[in-house]
């Protein structure tokens, strides 16, 4: 009993980011195309929060805080960094991955601190946007659009984790799965995604942006989301390394780097104001890459693995589905994202060796140096 105790201490530490989805069974199921509603909500969020911004940034300017008082942390925001910094602390990760992810940690939590504190914005002040839309898309304490998304009475994927091809891990292989079970699935344009990866989109992709900017260079980018894979929101809370995780991640990065960058991006500064040029659109960031039963996944153990395979076949066989009987179940997919995503850099590190050998004959996972044996 107190070990079971232990495990959900632990399990629900990762509450806003511990939930895996089970994109096979979901395969079978038919969903409708949500990204209208999901394309006005990040419109929606953008228009508010600015128009908010502008409104507080036109006040009087408020008196200035004493010199060294202690700022003001805000309850949401401190549990998240405990619950994250003691997660850190209990992995597995070696001592130079657990400093990484500390350091990642700290910069997060500066940041969303110094934007919950400067909700104003006057001007077309290119840093301080970034402050007010993070703020409006990606709370990372709270996995805004990810909670939103469960919320909405729309087209949605449920699996049981009983009924899931996680459904023989067991508490020590899988401690989140077991206590936390799983998350909704739901379709973008033709191709099913997990909630979560809403919140990867919007929050990791918004940390890799500042990253860069601050001088990370695209491997070290890209390594962030690795890292975190490799501990607590991955293989040592769920057992698994998610490459749709990674997929998401990237995604998100893209959608920041076009923020008020580039030929054509979202806000232009008009009159001394931000204001947005185009709407926003999810499908234009979405691909096959975001899918598990497509980009697969990386597990703690080769048995863990040989678990979802047999599962996987299994769920083929009944459905009548195949070949391919294991991941990746669309051969045809994996090799398009060959041509989507250019960049070897960025194909290597977030495309998993079983799709990026698709239809070459190999269907194992070998090459995946981050498989933990």
């Amino acid at each position: 009993m107190k070990a079971a105790f232990v495990f959900a201490a632990f399990c629900f530490g990762f509450y806003a980011r511990a939930f895996e989805v089970d994109n096979f069974n979901c395969r079978f199921k038919p969903l409708q195309d949500v990204s209208d509603p999901l394309n006005k909500e990040v419109d929606r969020r953008i228009h508010d929060a600015l128009e908010v911004a502008y409104k507080n940034g036109s006040r009087e300017e408020k008196k200035v805080p004493e010199k060294g008082k202690k700022k003001e942390v805000p309850k949401a925001l401190q549990r998240w960094f405990d619950r994250e910094k003691a997660s850190i602390e209990k992995s597995k990760l070696s001592p130079e991955k657990k400093e990484s992810n500390r350091k990642s940690l700290e910069r997060r939590f500066l940041n969303m601190l110094e934007g919950a504190e400067k909700t104003g914005l006057v001007g077309c002040d290119r840093g301080q946007v970034f402050e007010v839309l993070g703020a409006a898309l990606a709370p990372a304490w709270m996995d805004s659009m990810e909670s939103w998304a469960s919320q909405q009475n729309f087209s949605k994927c449920n699996v049981k984790g009983r009924d899931s091809v996680y459904k023989d891990f067991s508490t020590l292989e899988s401690p989140a799965i077991s206590f936390a079970g799983l998350n909704s699935v739901i379709q973008v344009g033709d191709t099913k995604i997990g909630v979560d990866k809403l919140s990867h989109f919007m929050t990791e992709g918004l940390e890799y942006y500042r990253q860069f900017k601050e001088g990370a260079t695209l491997e070290e980018v890209l390594k962030i989301g690795e890292n975190e894979e490799l501990g607590g929101y991955g293989i040592e809370s769920t057992g698994i390394k998610s490459y749709g995780d990674l997929s998401a991640n990237y995604g998100g990065f893209q959608f920041w780097s076009q923020l008020i960058e580039g030929g054509n991006p979202y806000l232009v500064c008009r009159n001394g104001k931000w204001i947005q040029n185009r709407k926003f659109d999810w499908k234009e960031y979405v691909h096959s890459g975001f899918d598990e039963s497509v980009n697969c996944s990386t597990y703690k153990t080769p048995g863990m693995e040989k678990k979802v395979d047999n599962a996987v076949s299994e769920l083929a066989k009944l459905n009548k589905f195949g070949p391919p009987l294991t991941c990746p179940m669309d051969i045809k997919k994996c090799q398009e994202l060959k041509s989507r995503i250019t960049n070897p850099i960025v194909f290597h590190a977030i495309v998993h060796p079983r799709c990026k050998t698709a239809g070459q004959g190999h269907t194992g996972s070998e090459g995946d140096s981050d498989a933990v044996r």
